[in-house]
């Protein structure tokens, strides 16, 4: 019997070989590869108190992911933090998911009148929530994660997609096209972590009012 603790030669690569790697849809048999590349993703910090897994699982459980991405390596490769390389196809075989890609579907809902009633804006749909966005510890910071947002941006626009608005570091995102929106905001997040970029703008949508309000998923706290 194999000893469980010795090394195997396949995690042995030349370190001036940038790490090839590939992103495509989800598959079923990815589930737990997802899982465990979230858990240790958020490991050490997280803003869901480590309860991402839990939000993707009820997400795929509603039928409410409309984007779910992975990035795959061979086997060989996964525990390499050097440089990466994206790659278009190939990869198939000894494959091991090393990032995730979430994006669920949010509604801009008009804000409220001093007498609680709603103003005549309607409820605003088409829009998309990014995130989370996980990439296994050792191999974050060399590109992974911003080829997944990138590539989950190019399938949103292929949807016709409005918008979409994320939670978090606005200088992360900024790459990405995502801003401060004035009149938007989530509830209980403060207002600098609140970005929102417009994909496909609508004649409606010059001055955009309201709360950004996720999907039932997410309310895991």
């Amino acid at each position: 019997m194999p000893s469980s603790s010795a090394p195997t030669k396949l995690h042995r690569r030349k370190p001036s070989s940038p790490m090839p790697f590939k992103i495509r849809p989800e598959r079923p048999e990815d589930t737990t590869a997802i899982r465990q590349v979230i858990s240790a993703a958020f490991a050490e910090k997280s803003h869901l108190q480590h309860r991402e897994v839990q939000v993707v699982d009820q997400l795929k459980s509603a039928g409410q992911l409309s984007v779910s991405l992975v990035a795959t390596t061979r086997v060989e490769y996964q525990w390499n933090g050097n440089d990466a390389h994206q790659q278009d196809e190939a990869l198939e075989g000894d494959e091991v998911v090393v990032g995730y890609v979430a994006v669920s579907p949010v509604k801009l809902v008009p804000r409220r009148d001093e007498n609680g009633s709603k103003r005549a804006q309607k409820v605003v749909e088409g829009w998309y929530g990014l995130g989370p966005v996980a990439v296994r510890p050792n191999l974050q910071c060399n590109g992974v994660g911003k080829a997944l947002v990138w590539k989950a941006r190019e399938v949103l626009l292929e949807m016709n997609a409005r918008g979409w608005v994320v939670c978090g570091r606005r200088d992360l995102y900024a790459r990405f096209g995502f801003d401060s929106y004035a009149g938007l905001w989530v509830e209980d997040v403060p207002k600098h972590r609140v970005s929102c970029a417009e994909l496909n703008k609508s004649e409606d949508e010059d001055q955009l009012q309201g709360e950004i309000r996720y999907c039932d998923a997410w309310r895991v706290l």
